[in-house]
């Protein structure tokens, strides 16, 4: 019986570092499009969830798998994607442009 939860114990470990190598760490820099810029607080993540913000240098690391997307989002900017196991060094975000139709200002008196 012994033999047998030591050789169970083997295989389920085993079998758990095999699930598990299929992912990687996957860096990358993140700038502004136009002035090269590094991009701070940019939201990377996954489609299951995870994800990382870049820090002031605008570097991240993420684990995920090869076939991952990873999406890039931050205010003021195009979403981006790409997939894991293509991932540029760097990541170039785009500025959202958006013009206002009409602005309304509300004054009081005081």
């Amino acid at each position: 019986m012994k033999k047998k939860s030591v050789l169970f114990l083997f295989l389920f470990f085993s079998l758990s570092l095999f699930a598990q190598s299929d992912k990687a760490k996957f860096s990358a820099r993140i700038v502004d499009g136009q002035t090269g810029e590094p991009l701070p607080c940019v939201h990377v993540y996954i489609a299951a969830g995870r994800g990382v913000l870049s820090n002031l240098d605008g570097k991240f690391t993420i684990e995920a798998e090869g076939k991952d997307s990873l999406y890039f989002t931050i205010m003021g900017y195009e979403p981006q994607r790409f997939r894991a196991d293509r991932l540029p060094e760097v990541v170039k975000m785009t500025e959202r442009v958006r013009s206002l139709d009409e602005v309304t200002v509300l004054g009081t008196e005081g």
